[in-house]
């Protein structure tokens, strides 16, 4: 109450003050310090000290007919290489690196043979382009199996004649069957993908060639890692072949249906057809191969005949 009065009292004197000058007198020698330093008020726009031009720096001016680029000195700056030897190793690290890519082939393959519907799955919705798919899975994959397979010829061999002697293959004739082996394994993806695109437009199934060939590439990669029981003397080339067909025919029979998506009615016939196609294809191939590991046909081709 009393602060009440206290300011009731502070309000009449606070409107005098106003029309007092000694509440806040004005201090006139404070220009004395200001008027000598006065000076024009500078342009918003005007120019900075940052806008003055430098010296021989004329915009427009064309660059000389003499000019050289080290192309090749940039490149090698762009990727953090200052040398020629730093260069020939970044492209050696793939081949460095192609015993881990051929793994994570082969696991590609078993994730395929025992857990077929989320592999393909995987593989749709990665929408791989041809180059890729032979590039870093198909190839590594037939080579590395291959090598392996070469290897167990070489040092084990293979039982021939009706006697069942064993024969051991030299590195020409090794050399000689794996590379054979590899050509047909690939003409057998690159012609059977057109065929089975072939056959797909008989069940009403437009698919391009793409999908068709990443049918086969990943259908039939069980068939080709078996390829690897061949490295071993007791084992015949037909119980490989038998026992890789028939893991195909499981991991196509969920790869057809999501890879060509052919209609629900035409869906069994068109992978049956399919299969039946790949299983000739493939036995005719392991026919030949199956007769030069027994010793029916020879030597192969004039690779056998090259001192290495």
């Amino acid at each position: 109450m009393s602060q009440r009065v206290d300011r009731a009292v502070e309000l009449p004197g606070d409107f005098f003050l106003l029309l007092n000058p000694s509440v806040e007198s004005e201090d006139f020698a404070a220009h004395a310090f200001v008027l000598p330093d006065e000076r024009q008020i500078p342009h918003g726009h005007g120019e900075q000290p940052g806008d003055e031009q430098e010296e021989d720096d004329h915009a427009g001016q064309p660059i000389p007919d003499n000019t050289e680029v080290d192309v090749h000195r940039c490149d090698l700056i762009r990727f953090g290489l200052t040398s020629k030897s730093e260069m020939i190793a970044l492209f050696l690290c793939p081949a460095l690196c192609w015993p881990a890519i051929s793994l994570a082939r082969m696991i590609k393959t078993f994730l395929l043979i025992f857990n077929p519907a989320e592999a393909w799955d995987r593989i749709v919705r990665a929408r791989r382009s041809l180059i890729f798919i032979f590039v870093i899975y198909l190839l590594p994959l037939l080579l590395a199996t291959s090598l392996a397979a070469g290897y167990g010829l070489i040092h084990w061999g293979k039982l021939q004649g009706t006697m069942g002697f064993p024969k051991r293959f030299s590195l020409n004739e090794a050399m000689a069957f794996e590379a054979a082996y590899v050509t047909l394994s690939l003409l057998i993806v690159f012609i059977g993908a057109q065929v089975v695109k072939s056959l797909g437009e008989t069940f009403h199934s437009r698919n391009t060639y793409l999908q068709t060939f990443t049918l086969l590439a990943y259908g039939l990669s069980p068939l080709f890692l078996l390829h690897i029981l061949d490295a071993f003397r007791p084992i015949s080339p037909w119980v490989s072949w038998f026992i890789g067909i028939m893991l195909s025919w499981g991991v196509l029979y969920h790869g057809v249906p999501k890879v060509m998506e052919p209609d629900p009615s035409h869906g069994f016939g068109l992978y049956l057809v399919t299969s039946i196609v790949l299983c000739l294809a493939t036995g005719l191939t392991r026919l030949v191969t199956a007769w030069y590991l027994q010793g029916k046909l020879g030597e192969m081709g004039p690779i056998s005949h090259l001192n290495l």
